[in-house]
């Protein structure tokens, strides 16, 4: 009666096939390296476990000297695997390494293509901020003819004419300056 009990609950919480419990894309290498790293994870457990036994036992040289040889052995195992698995390993680092490459070429493009929208962005706010120096000899012009005409008109001493360059002189680098 109670194996019948038991075969029902099992029944019941079994998990139908199909029904999702399957990992996606899984990998026989992945599960492989998984199961190693149960297994290690277990073998770290018992030479804990020993340890511990050990010290209780035999006293803290003997502990020392297992702690030692559990990690020689650990670290042969660590090495066997990664002969084993050593032509996965390098066609995943090789996989890696083209994937780095192209990621270095998409960056590099989206970096150009960045920098000459930054470029281009760059002349517009420079065209925009630098005064137009045919719009400065327009307004110079308009400061400077009044002056002009009423020297010409006025005075005809040489003086006078260098008096009007000065003038001429400080209105347009006041402009200039006004300008920036």
């Amino acid at each position: 009666m109670a194996e019948l009990s038991q075969q029902k609950n099992e029944i019941a919480t079994r998990a139908p096939s199909g029904a999702g419990n399957e990992q996606p894309n899984s990998d026989p290498a992945v599960e492989k390296i998984e199961s190693y790293l149960r297994a290690l994870w277990l073998a770290l457990a018992a030479a804990v476990a020993g340890v511990a036994a050990i010290v209780y036992f035999a006293g803290p040289l003997t502990a020392a000297k297992v702690v030692v040889a559990c990690t020689c052995f650990s670290l042969a195992v660590l090495c066997l695997t990664i002969v084993v698995m050593k032509r996965w390993l390098l066609m995943n680092m090789i996989e890696l390494e083209e994937m780095g490459h192209l990621a270095r070429e998409e960056a590099m493009l989206n970096l150009r293509q960045t920098r000459h929208g930054l470029s281009g962005l760059q002349e517009k706010l420079d065209a925009a901020l630098r005064p137009e120096t045919e719009g400065m000899m327009g307004e110079i012009a308009k400061h400077v003819a009044p002056l002009m005409s009423m020297l010409i008109k006025k005075e005809k001493s040489t003086a006078s004419w260098f008096m009007f360059g000065l003038k001429l002189a400080r209105s347009t680098m006041e402009i200039i300056k006004q300008r920036k």
